[in-house]
C-alpha cells in the first residue's frame, strides 16, 4: 500500500494544476488596465476557491509555468513599451546610427565599429528595419519584447535550478535583487543558461547543443555576453560530473561538452558565412579578440577596488560594512559570494553529496565567475547589475542549502542572509510593483505630450525634444543637399538617424575611438568625406558624459577640427562649424529652405 496522501498536500496538488487562471487573469488585467478591476476580482475569486470547487479537472501543471511566463512577459511590456518616451540621443543613436548604414549596405565591422556586438549594434534592427520599415517605432517594439522576454527568460533559469516552487520563486528574486530591470542584451544569455540547466537535470544532449547554439548566437548579437556564457558553461559542463563522481572521474563531461560545443559552432556558421561574403570575417575576428581586449581597459577600465585592503582590515565592523553596504568597493559581495558558493560546492564533491541540484548550481557559478570580469573591468552599477544577475542564482543556492544542513542550519541559514542582505529582495519587489502600476499612467501622460516627427512612424518623441530635432533638421537641411552629412563630435549619433544624415567615419560615439590609432583613422575619413558641417558640442553635457570631456578624450580629432572647421553658428544649445574650405552657408545666410528630405523611412 503506498502512503497516505493528506488533505493539504492534495489541495496543494489541486491548486498547482490550475492555478494558472488567477495568473492569466492578472496577466490580462496589467496588458489591459481599462478592465482590471473585473480581471482581478476574478483572479483572486479563482485563487481562493478554484482548487475546491474544480479538483484541479481545469488544467495540468505544466500550463502553470506558461501562465507564468505570460504574467512575466505582461508586466515587462508593461514597463518597456513605452511609445512616446524621450529618446535617447547617445545610447539609442549607437544602435540606430549602424543599422541605417547597414539599411544603405554598410559592412560590419568595415563600415561600422561594433562594440557591444554585430546585433546589438544595429545589426538586428537593420534586419527588422527592411521588413517593417526604419522608424523609431519598430526599434521601440522591437527592444520592448526583447527585454519582456529576457525577464521571462531569467525566470526560466531560476526555475532550472530548483525543484520546488517556493525556491524558485526566490532564485527569481535573488536575480533581480541584482538587477532590478534586465537589458534586452541578456536575453539570449539567460535562455542559453536554462538550457544547460534543464540540459544538466534531464541528462538530454540535445539541451546542451541548444544552450551551445544560444550561446553562439548571444556572441554575435553581445560580444561580452557571449563570451561569458560560452566560456562559463563550458566550463562548469566539463567539470560539474567530476564534482558528482566525488572528484574521482576527471574528463567524465566531455561528451556534454562535445554536444554544447558542436551546438556552439553550427550555429555560428551561419553568422560566419555573412562576415566571409562581406569581407569582414578577419576583420569580425580582429576587432572582436584583438583589439577590443586589448583597449577597453585603457579607454573603458573603471578600477573595482581591493578586496585585500578590506579583508585586512583590523576592525570587523568597517568588514561588515563592506559586506552590508560596499561603499568602497561595490562588487566585494559579489566576490565574497562567490567564492563562498564554490568552496560549498567543492567541499560537498569532496565528501560525496553532490547531488542534481548542485550540479547546477556549479554550472551557474561557472557563468556568474566569468561575468564577475565584466563587473571587476567597468565598476560602475549599471555593469554591476548587467553581469552582476548571474550570481543571483548561486545566491538562491547557498541559502537553499543552508536551510537544509543538520543541526547548525539557523545559524547557517544566518549568515548566508546577512551575506545576501546587498540584494534588498523586498526594495527590489516594491520598486517592480511601482514600476508596473505606474506604466500605464506614464504612457498616457506621454502620449498626450508627444509629437510625432519623420523616421518615427508611430512612436513619439516628448514635445521639446521633437522641437530640437526639428530646428536641426531644418538648420541642416538648409545647408546640406541630401547626399551630402555632417559629424558628430558631441556623443549625439542617434541625430544621424532622426535626420537621414549617414555615419561618415566607423564609429558612433567619441568613446569609441579613443585609442590613437583609432583618431588618426577617424581624421582620415574625414579628410576622405569632407563633411561641409560638424556638430563641435552638444550643449547637453553628453559630450562629458563620465566627466571627460570629447576634447580630452580624443585630442588628435579635436585639433584636426579646429584647423579645418571654423564657429558657424548654434542652434538649440549646440555648437555647429562649417569646413572651411566648404561653401556653406552661416545661420542666416540666404537661401535656407527649411525643407525636409524625402529619403528611405522618412
Amino acid at each position: 500500500m503506498g502512503s497516505p496522501v493528506t488533505r493539504s498536500s492534495l489541495t496543494l496538488a489541486r491548486w498547482r494544476e490550475i492555478a494558472w487562471l488567477p495568473i492569466a487573469l492578472s496577466a490580462l488585467a496589467i496588458a489591459f488596465p481599462a478592465g482590471a478591476p473585473a480581471l482581478l476580482a476574478a483572479a483572486v475569486f479563482l485563487f481562493l476557491v478554484a482548487p475546491a470547487l474544480f479538483k484541479g479537472r481545469l488544467g495540468r501543471p505544466w500550463m502553470l509555468s506558461a501562465a507564468a511566463a505570460f504574467f512575466l512577459f505582461a508586466c515587462g511590456m508593461t514597463i518597456f513599451d513605452q511609445p512616446a518616451a524621450p529618446f535617447d540621443l547617445f545610447e539609442d543613436g549607437q544602435i540606430l546610427a549602424p543599422a541605417d548604414v547597414y539599411l544603405h549596405g554598410g559592412r560590419p565591422y568595415l563600415d561600422t565599429a561594433p562594440v557591444h556586438g554585430w546585433g546589438a549594434d544595429g545589426g538586428l534592427d537593420a534586419f527588422l528595419f527592411r521588413l517593417g520599415g526604419a522608424t523609431l517605432a519598430m526599434f521601440r517594439i522591437r527592444r520592448a519584447v526583447m527585454t519582456a522576454l529576457a525577464v521571462v527568460a531569467l525566470a526560466a533559469a531560476a526555475g532550472a535550478l530548483f525543484d520546488r516552487m517556493i525556491w524558485r520563486g526566490l532564485a527569481f528574486l535573488a536575480a533581480f535583487g541584482l538587477c532590478p530591470f534586465v537589458s534586452e542584451r541578456q536575453i539570449l544569455a539567460f535562455a542559453a543558461l536554462f538550457a544547460l540547466l534543464e540540459g544538466t537535470r534531464s541528462s538530454r544532449r540535445g539541451w546542451f547543443a541548444g544552450a551551445g547554439a544560444l550561446g553562439a548566437c548571444e556572441l554575435f548579437y553581445s560580444l561580452d555576453l557571449g563570451l561569458v556564457v560560452l566560456a562559463g558553461g563550458l566550463f562548469g559542463v566539463v567539470t560539474s560530473p567530476f564534482l558528482a563522481s566525488g572528484l574521482r572521474r576527471p574528463g567524465s563531461g566531455a561528451r556534454d561538452a562535445l554536444a554544447y560545443f558542436g551546438g556552439a559552432l553550427a550555429a555560428s556558421l551561419p553568422f560566419l558565412g555573412r562576415l566571409a561574403r562581406t569581407h569582414s570575417l578577419g576583420r569580425f575576428l580582429r576587432v572582436s579578440f584583438v583589439e577590443i581586449p586589448r583597449t577597453v581597459g585603457d579607454v573603458w577600465g573603471l578600477p573595482a577596488g581591493s578586496a585585500e585592503k578590506i579583508l585586512r582590515d583590523p576592525d570587523p565592523r568597517r568588514v561588515l560594512l563592506e559586506i552590508l553596504a560596499a561603499p568602497s568597493m561595490p562588487s566585494f559581495f559579489l566576490l565574497l559570494l562567490l567564492a563562498g558558493a564554490a568552496a560549498a560546492l567543492l567541499l560537498r564533491a569532496a565528501v560525496g553529496r553532490f547531488d542534481g541540484v548542485d550540479r547546477r548550481a556549479w554550472i551557474s557559478v561557472a557563468i556568474a565567475v566569468a561575468a564577475v570580469r565584466g563587473v571587476l573591468g567597468r565598476a560602475d552599477a549599471g555593469h554591476l547589475a548587467l553581469y552582476g544577475v548571474f550570481a543571483g542564482l548561486p545566491a538562491a543556492w547557498l541559502v537553499y542549502r543552508a536551510s537544509r544542513t543538520g543541526n547548525g542550519r539557523v545559524v547557517l541559514t544566518g549568515a548566508a542572509l546577512v551575506l545576501l542582505a546587498p540584494l534588498r529582495p523586498l526594495e527590489t519587489f516594491s520598486l517592480e510593483l511601482r514600476a508596473v502600476a505606474s506604466a500605464a499612467r506614464d504612457r498616457d501622460r506621454r502620449r498626450e505630450d508627444g509629437v510625432a516627427l519623420p523616421r518615427t512612424g508611430r512612436a513619439m518623441l516628448p514635445r521639446g525634444q521633437a522641437e530640437e530635432i526639428e530646428d536641426l533638421r531644418r538648420y541642416f537641411d538648409a545647408r546640406l543637399r541630401p547626399d551630402e552629412t555632417f559629424f558628430d563630435f558631441g556623443n549625439e549619433p542617434g541625430l544621424y538617424f532622426l535626420l537621414n544624415r549617414r555615419m561618415p567615419v566607423r564609429f558612433a560615439s567619441v568613446a569609441f575611438y579613443e585609442s590613437p590609432r583609432d583618431q588618426d583613422e577617424v581624421i582620415a575619413r574625414l579628410e576622405r568625406e569632407r563633411p561641409p558641417l560638424v556638430l563641435l558640442a552638444s550643449g547637453t553635457g553628453r559630450d562629458s558624459f563620465d566627466g571627460v570631456s570629447n576634447r580630452a578624450r580624443a585630442p588628435r580629432v579635436a585639433a584636426y577640427l579646429d584647423s579645418a572647421y571654423e564657429a558657424c553658428g548654434e542652434v538649440r544649445g549646440r555648437k555647429i562649424g562649417r569646413r572651411k574650405t566648404a561653401a556653406t552657408g552661416c545661420p542666416g545666410s540666404p537661401g535656407a529652405s527649411g525643407r525636409i528630405p524625402s529619403g528611405p523611412g522618412a
